[in-house]
């Protein structure tokens, strides 16, 4: 059984495991005009590093209940625990430039059979 909680205050937590393949495969289409990103502590004097799903401009009202709710100030999910997760396990990539690469057939390799059309609905949104 997949994770649903996550955060040291719990902030992310999805309903069960379809919505958060859902919000996987949300998160693996980049037309959703998002980034993830690490915020270095050393740079933004943080108490340590800093993993932060952006999203650029105004997003829909579709956005998945998970994010929504773990949504804060600058249209932004901080969550360090879910994002090491996405690069870990499913396959996005960390580049150079601190930024999370997305690519979805890389991704969708490691989403679990009975989760693919969840993936692929939340890739469509």
């Amino acid at each position: 059984m997949e994770k649903l909680e996550y955060g040291q205050k719990k902030q992310l937590k999805f309903l069960n495991q379809r919505e958060k393949f859902r919000t996987i495969g949300f998160l693996s289409n980049e037309k959703h005009n998002h980034s993830i990103i690490i915020e270095y502590k050393k740079e933004y004097r943080f108490p340590r590093d800093t993993y932060r799903i952006k999203f650029k401009e105004s997003f829909d009202h579709n956005l998945l209940p998970g994010l929504k709710n773990a949504l804060c100030s600058y249209k932004r999910v901080t969550c360090n625990e879910f994002a090491k997760e996405l690069i870990s396990k499913f396959g996005f990539i960390l580049n150079d430039k601190k930024e999370i690469i997305i690519d979805k057939n890389m991704i969708i390799k490691n989403i679990p059979e009975e989760y693919i059309n969840d993936f692929n609905e939340g890739f469509e949104m």
